[in-house]
């Protein structure tokens, strides 16, 4: 019961994950929980001068179109890449042991104080990182103390490869400005730093990983741990996730996996991401994936923005991020 079967479908950089077994009723009863937790307001209570009764008969369709988009929906599917490789036996489907981390719901409320958050429950399902780390996080703010730990395990010898968004790429600009403050201090202490690059400059490719949902930002948060354990799920490197949001995820226990998620990473995130590295009397400067070109600027992205980003990294907003 503690393991499950993944068949895995690798696109750009990331892995679509086809999971049967326990894990599956494991993430179904947790939004479940979630659903019915004191967390969840009803819509009326949210959106007071709404009608939601003319609403569901303006959704309301005829039979007819309920057929057509149904079977839209089946073309649709059977045209996929997943399904052509469920229908062509190309998955390797791996018997794997597995564990879901989530909040308790009451987080949302503030009243999950007394018990253990996310955070802590993916520290004890990942385990003390020996040899390496590879972080996938659109949103990264590792905060004073998320840092110093970072350049600890540097010193004890853990290779750490952080993949963000670039100022361009990122929809939130505001994050941006409570990661912008660390950089520094990552680079100093050995840390591989790369930040997609938007999507418009970058070769067109068959993208279905690496930028998530939109257009031009990343939005995976993958975390690799030595080659053998990985985590999928809503967990961002950023003290919003850490204390606000309730958030969710699987820890996978996989070295095939985990390797084969490296590697695609390693591969493919020097073309599509900025190499930031420190120039002269540590001045950060990025290197562009596409021609080498060196900015000494945050690339492509406008003035207003960056002066901007650099007021909101002086306000005491870091916790809100």
């Amino acid at each position: 019961d503690e393991y499950f079967n993944i068949g895995a479908d690798t696109a750009f950089a990331d892995v679509d994950i086809l999971a049967t077994g326990r894990v599956v009723t494991e993430v179904s009863e947790d939004f479940d929980r979630y659903w019915a937790s004191e967390s969840a307001y009803p819509f009326e209570r949210i959106v007071r001068r709404a009608n939601a009764e003319q609403g569901r008969a303006e959704l309301e369709i005829s039979d007819n179109d309920r057929s057509q988009t149904l079977a839209r929906y089946r073309r649709d599917l059977e045209q996929s890449d997943l399904f052509e490789a469920i229908k062509n036996n190309r998955i390797q489907w791996q018997h794997v042991k597995t564990k879901l981390v989530s909040d308790d719901p009451a987080k949302a409320l503030d009243r999950a104080r007394d018990k253990p958050q996310i955070s802590d429950k993916l520290d004890e399902a990942l385990g003390s990182p020996e040899k390496e780390i590879y972080l996938v996080s659109p949103y990264f703010v590792p905060t004073k103390s998320g840092t110093e730990a970072i350049a600890d395990l540097k010193k004890q010898g853990v290779n750490i490869t952080v993949l963000t968004n670039s100022l361009q790429a990122t929809d939130v600009a505001a994050v941006h400005s409570g990661y912008a403050k660390y950089r520094k201090p990552l680079l100093k202490a050995g840390v591989d730093l790369y930040e997609l690059k938007a999507i418009h400059a970058v070769p067109k490719t068959k993208d279905r990983g690496l930028t998530g949902s939109s257009a031009t930002s990343l939005h995976a948060k993958t975390f690799i741990i030595d080659q053998q354990r990985v985590f999928i799920g809503s967990f961002n490197l950023d003290p919003r996730s850490a204390r606000l949001n309730t958030e969710m995820g699987v820890v996978i226990e996989s070295p095939p996996l985990a390797q084969d998620m490296q590697r695609r990473l390693v591969e493919n995130t020097p073309v599509y991401a900025y190499k930031v590295t420190l120039g002269n009397r540590d001045k950060l400067q990025w290197q562009d994936p596409e021609d080498g070109t060196v900015s000494k600027k945050e690339p492509e992205a406008g003035f207003w923005k960056r002066i901007t980003v650099k007021i909101l990294s002086i306000l005491p907003i870091e916790g809100l991020l």
